[in-house]
């Protein structure tokens, strides 16, 4: 059943609404896109607003589900999250996007240990980005230019992962397949390791 989380009231309704109606909840997939906000850590209130959008919507929306899923009718369930490994590359986005990211994967661990007790999954799937020259010249102060378009070319990936290995990955962590993991933050990144 998809919801939409525009409406942030109307979302936690419908979560509850489950509760009442099937009193259960078996997996809880968490597709929100997040802010982008170009904010800089001076700004405070850009800080703020980026944060509210992305860390306390991941937190609220995995409390929301973890209510259903630890109620006494049902035992456990999987919550899985949507996220980014942009928020590893620090200097290439911005700063409160990259905090917040990472912060979200923060709350997955922390929900996960919390959760365990009760049977509940929660784990996320960051779907890598193509790595541009000047990300490795960040990492690779160094390098010369024809040095790092050769890692491009030799090592960056030659596939890139798409929606549907975020969507097997998914069903894997849903399954009985992925049944003893938790706290995990599973990288879809080609055939190059950050």
């Amino acid at each position: 059943m998809p919801c939409d989380t525009s409406d942030w009231l109307k979302f936690g309704h419908e979560i509850e609404n489950l509760k009442d109606k099937h009193r259960h909840l078996d997996i809880f997939y968490n597709n929100i896109e997040f802010n982008h906000v170009s904010a800089l850590l001076s700004d405070s209130k850009a800080f703020e607003n980026t944060m509210a959008a992305n860390f306390q919507s991941v937190l609220d929306s995995i409390n929301l589900a973890s209510a259903v899923m630890k109620s006494q009718n049902q035992k456990g369930g999987c919550i899985l999250l949507r996220s980014s490994t942009m928020g590893l590359l620090g200097d290439v986005v911005p700063s409160a996007y990259s905090i917040s990211q990472a912060a979200a994967i923060g709350v997955i661990r922390a929900k996960a240990a919390e959760l365990a007790v009760y049977g509940v999954r929660v784990d996320s799937i960051s779907q890598h980005a193509n790595v541009h020259k000047r990300v490795l010249k960040s990492i690779f102060p160094h390098a010369e230019d024809d040095h790092l378009e050769h890692m491009i070319k030799k090592y960056m990936m030659t596939r890139t992962a798409g929606d549907d290995d975020v969507a097997n990955a998914a069903v894997y962590l849903a399954s009985e397949y992925g049944k003893s993991l938790t706290g995990n933050n599973l990288i879809l990144n080609g055939e190059f390791a950050l």
